[in-house]
Order: structure tokens, then sequence, then C-alpha cells
């Protein structure tokens, strides 16, 4: 195999245009595998991939093969059965009711310094009374190299992309601590409220 082209065949693709489920055989460090990922289409219209995934050696293909074809039925029924909103609600429940506790997704004044440690932490954020503060470490890469960016561009535009990214920086922090005390759940469950909440926060940052 000579080209990246040979190291890989796209099978199939489902699911919607805008986030396709993309089937494809590929060589992950010398070994065969199906990789099988969520995509997404960019600015230019190009499918890419996502995290949201799972790569299957020979091996796992046919337990997983094995597992479908033992319990079709039953994962069918499963999956094509409804949930009650009550059973969402009820799993939820600490975490709708910190929601209401925060008074929703409400925006709040926030401040930036820059500050310089020897970490690979980008930033760290904090509450202050009504008033959340960010600090971002000038000694990272990505800062660096923000910088290099932004002074290739007139004032407005400049603070228009810095707001974005302390909106961004900031709606995560707000969403993380209605975290705070929900007790033991599902990673899965976790990063999908983690998720959902970091949007919302995002939005009404992004209107103020």
């Amino acid at each position: 195999m000579s080209s990246n082209e040979d190291l890989e065949k796209m099978l199939a693709i489902a699911g919607t245009k805008s986030n396709p489920l993309v089937f494809t055989l590929k060589e992950y460090e010398g070994t065969r595998t199906l990789d099988i990922r969520k995509h997404f289409l960019d600015k230019k219209k190009d499918i890419k991939p996502t995290r949201k995934g799972i790569m299957l050696g020979v091996k796992n293909f046919n337990i997983v093969k094995n597992i479908i074809n033992k319990n079709e039925a039953e994962i069918k029924d499963w999956l094509e059965g409804e949930i009650e909103t009550h059973e969402w609600v009820s799993k939820h429940e600490k975490i709708l009711k910190k929601a209401r506790e925060e008074k929703r997704f409400y925006s709040q004044k926030f401040s930036v310094r820059g500050e310089r440690w020897k970490s690979p932490v980008f930033c760290e954020c904090a509450a202050k009374g009504g008033k959340d503060e960010i600090a971002l470490n000038e000694e990272h890469a990505f800062f660096q190299k923000l910088n290099k960016i932004l002074e290739k561009c007139d004032k407005t535009t400049r603070d228009e992309i810095k707001n974005c990214i302390y909106s961004v920086l900031i709606s995560y922090f707000r969403a993380k601590n209605l975290l705070v005390g929900i007790g033991k759940s599902e990673p899965e469950d976790i990063f999908e409220i983690l998720e959902f909440n970091w949007g919302n926060f995002l939005k009404n940052y992004l209107k103020d």
C-alpha cells in the first residue's frame, strides 16, 4: 500500500446529510479495522470525522457480530421502543433542578486576564459573586498561535473573535458547574448533559 487512499475504503454512509454515520475499512497502526464514526460537513461541504465512533479489529468485530445475530429481535424491540417522558425527567431530575435553581441559562458579566504558568492547562475560570473571571495561560501554544492570527486582523474583527472564544470558555465553565453534586452518572449521560447546557449558555452569551 503506497498511499492513504490504499489504506481506507468507505463502505457506506447513513444518517443525515449534515451528520452522517460513515462506515470505513481502514488500517490503523498496522491493524486492519472497521471504523464506524459520526462525521460532519465543514464550511466547504467536505465530510470530516468526529471523535464519536468505534474502531473494530477482527476480534471485536466478530464479538459484536455474534451478539447482534443472537440478540437481534431483542435489540430491535429495545431500539424501536419509546421512552416515556417521565423516565427521562426522573433520570435527569437533579440536573434539571440544578438548572432551574441557576435561573436556567442566563449570561452574566465576566472579566479576562492573562497569566503565565507551566502547565498544559490553557485557562482557569472562577466565580466571583455575580461576575466570573477567566485566566488565560499566555505560555500555552494556543494563546500564542491565537495572538499571531489576531495581529493580522483589524480591531473590530479582533474583538469579535476574542468575544467568541471567551464566550465558549465561560459557557463551558458555567455548564460544568451545573454538574456539581449530581451524584453518580454514566459518563455518556454526563457528556450529553454538559454539551446541552454548554450550548444553551453559549447561545445566550453571544446574544449580548
